[in-house]
């Protein structure tokens, strides 16, 4: 059975140094890194034909896993992508309340009052989702400072 372990991430080409940074604090190394972009067409409605651009970078990562202190950075690794997952929640809760009471105030301006209500309610209920994990962020991003304490305990 192998003792290394390997790993591809993809990520956008802006966020390719902090990953690296990232993964370095538990114990991985950059194997390679591929730029990868994508050209495609579409046809739209109104007949005409339009062409996007994808681009993202993948980044493959070894680490061996008789390093000192493997489960335990192993652990942390898991549970600091864990809490930053919870915290990317938050934002997506936040967006979704915004947009529901945008198209319940352009509901109501249209004089559509019962869409309007049903979108109003949706507002509410995700504004009040937004704030219970808006306090929820604050204890992950306190986990988070602690795990990234910890890894650098181990580490060194």
């Amino acid at each position: 059975m192998s003792n290394i372990e390997t790993v591809v991430k993809q990520i956008a080409p802006d966020d390719e140094n902090a990953l690296i940074q990232k993964m370095g604090l538990f114990g991985w190394t950059v194997i390679s890194t591929q730029q990868v972009s994508d050209n495609y067409l579409s046809g739209e409605s109104d007949g005409s034909i339009t062409q996007h651009r994808t681009s993202f970078v993948k980044v493959m990562f070894q680490r061996n896993k008789e390093i000192k202190n493997y489960d335990k950075i192993s652990n942390l690794e898991k549970n600091l992508f864990i809490a930053e997952t919870c915290i990317k929640k938050v934002k997506k809760t936040i967006i979704l309340t915004i947009l529901a009471i945008a198209i319940a105030l352009s509901a109501f301006i249209g004089g559509e009052t019962v869409p309007a209500l049903a979108c109003l309610s949706v507002g509410v209920l995700f504004f009040i989702l937004s704030i219970l994990r808006i306090k929820k962020n604050n204890i992950w991003n306190n986990k988070i400072k602690e795990l990234y304490n910890e890894i650098h305990t181990l580490m060194n």
